[in-house]
């Protein structure tokens, strides 16, 4: 059976469902520096992870890659319209795109835009030269990170795990317990009261009681007095 390549003009709907995003790639060896806008990248292995990343032939990019051994990787937003037209799909020969643009450094060296969102710093583990229009860099992760501007990126590396540490959980507070307290009675019998450390309400309404009481007293004695002047 002979296989022939079907068009992709007539299939492009279909291969379009294909999960697909817009990524930055990178490389840097000595002085040199180059950068790529890449589309097709997807994770292929879970240990040690591993992604796997498409480009179009004939970049300066792949030098790059070839003699610096790795590559940093850069998700970049679907609408981030700016750093898609800074960065070309096919750079130049010995053109710079970093020159304009600010970025940090990955640990190997590898530029990374402070407008991508995410970054992963990779060994080149693979090169596959396919007979197409494209060619496959395989590469493990060793450092990955969040982008946040205008604050240095930390780095979640496999080997120093990160990992949010928990509040301590306090016991709730317990109501204090009733004290049990002896005596002695005259008949000689041993009685146990109890001894609460709230306070008793009893002794807030007398408390709250005796200023009423003076008042009635006091009521009292005028009308004692009112009366006695009465029968003089």
């Amino acid at each position: 059976m002979d296989w022939i390549p079907a068009e992709r003009a007539s299939i492009a709907s279909i291969l379009d469902r294909i999960p697909n995003g817009h990524f930055v790639l990178t490389a840097a060896h000595g002085d040199v520096r180059c950068g790529a806008l890449v589309r097709w990248v997807q994770q292929c292995a879970k240990s040690p992870p591993m992604v796997i990343v498409a480009i179009e032939k004939g970049q300066a990019l792949s030098a790059i890659i070839r003699d610096s051994h790795g590559f940093a990787l850069c998700q970049v937003h679907r609408d981030d319209r700016i750093l898609r037209r800074m960065i070309p799909r096919m750079p130049e020969n010995g053109v710079d795109p970093f020159i304009s643009i600010p970025h940090l450094l990955t640990p190997s060296g590898a530029p990374v835009p402070l407008r991508a969102m995410s970054w992963f710093d990779c060994e080149m583990a693979r090169h596959i030269d396919i007979e197409a229009d494209m060619e496959i860099y395989v590469g493990v992760v060793h450092h990955a990170s969040v982008v946040q501007p205008g604050a240095p990126a930390p780095c979640h590396c496999a080997a120093e795990p990160s990992f949010p540490e928990e509040a301590p959980q306090q016991a709730p507070a317990k109501a204090p317990e009733p004290t049990l307290a002896s005596v002695r009675s005259t008949n000689g019998l041993r009685a146990t009261i109890v001894v609460s450390t709230r306070p008793s309400l009893a002794g807030r309404d007398r408390h709250e009681s005796e200023p009423r009481r003076n008042e009635r007293a006091g009521g009292g004695v005028s009308a004692a007095g009112e009366r006695g002047s009465k029968r003089r």
